[in-house]
């Protein structure tokens, strides 16, 4: 059986199990909608409250304002902690810090990796050409074995989170009122960015 099927039955038995789910579906759906329709007043309501909570609130027309912000806020030459956001990616803030002579550590390679693992262990990637790649990202040269490889990756991370000057993580969610920001990181990741540097 295709893999999309299985994963479609097993949803779907889920949901028969938890009838709640396509109600909250339902429910997330109305207040993205009502959010929508009220950005404007919301995101002022949500910078007044960060800005109490003695956060720094910024807005952006686009995404060259927020590189700009985002610049200004990092500076030069630091070390900066990343961790992945579609919102970042499409952005190309990565790339953006680094002209700016700042070194960006990717922290949630580690997740990627760990992924990238699995599927090689099936025979569908080769670890070779996967840890010649993460050379080139960690700057170290590493055995083939996996076991070196996760070793290697999680002394980068580290180093990556030890010597951080910036953290930049997306954000799940906002709470507008009373100015909350929401993180879900499987490994936890997310919080050490929030957290280990001066700045986030």
């Amino acid at each position: 059986m295709p893999r999309c099927e299985n994963y479609q039955e097993r949803f779907l038995e889920r949901s028969q199990r938890n009838a709640y789910l396509p109600k909250l579906a339902i429910q997330a759906k109305e207040i993205k909608e009502k959010s929508l329709e009220r950005l404007d007043e919301l995101v002022r309501t949500s910078c007044d409250n960060i800005e109490d909570n003695r956060g720094y609130c910024y807005t952006a027309k686009d995404s060259e304002e927020v590189r700009e912000i985002i610049s200004d806020i990092v500076g030069r030459g630091k070390a900066v902690v990343k961790s992945l956001s579609p919102t970042l990616e499409e952005i190309g803030i990565r790339h953006h810090l680094e002209r700016s002579n700042n070194d960006v550590c990717e922290v949630e390679l580690g997740s990627i990796l760990y992924s990238i693992l699995r599927l090689s262990r099936r025979g569908k990637i080769d670890v070779g050409k996967i840890a010649s790649h993460i050379e080139q990202i960690i700057g170290e040269p590493i055995d083939v074995s996996e076991e070196s490889v996760i070793l290697s990756i999680n002394r980068y991370l580290r180093r990556g989170l030890q010597r951080a000057d910036v953290g930049i993580s997306g954000v799940t969610t906002l709470a507008a009122d009373p100015g909350a920001l929401f993180l879900v990181s499987a490994r936890g990741v997310n919080r050490l960015i929030t957290m280990a540097p001066t700045i986030h």
